[in-house]
């Protein structure tokens, strides 16, 4: 899932189509803090290539390593293992995140 926020109503995924998904608080979920082995190198590679050759002329396509890892797994190429935190999540992704991040990190800081 992309496009994932936090809002009144609580954390929602807002598909591409328009379509809102209200997600469980306590989903597991990728915050993109990845460890690989270097096997996975071979994979991203291979699969880099075939994304220039469909979209180098677009320079606003993106590679995200989720997609590919999704890719990888539903491909059964590799398999991960999930690492669970108790730790609060929040990130920087829309301009709308901004003051959200702001106000947060100042609490932090403050600790």
């Amino acid at each position: 899932m992309t496009h994932i926020q936090r809002s009144t109503d609580g954390i929602k995924n807002s598909s591409p189509d328009g379509k809102e998904t209200l997600l469980d608080e306590n989903m597991l979920v990728s915050m993109n803090f990845w460890g690989f082995t270097p096997d996975i190198f071979h994979f991203l590679e291979k699969l880099f290539i075939n994304f220039l050759k469909q979209n180098g002329d677009n320079i606003k396509a993106e590679y995200p390593i989720p997609t590919v890892v999704n890719h990888l797994l539903e491909a059964k190429e590799i398999s991960v293992k999930v690492l669970k935190s108790s730790a609060e999540w929040f990130g920087v992704t829309y301009q709308e995140d901004r003051e959200i991040v702001i106000k947060r990190l100042k609490s932090i800081s403050k600790n």
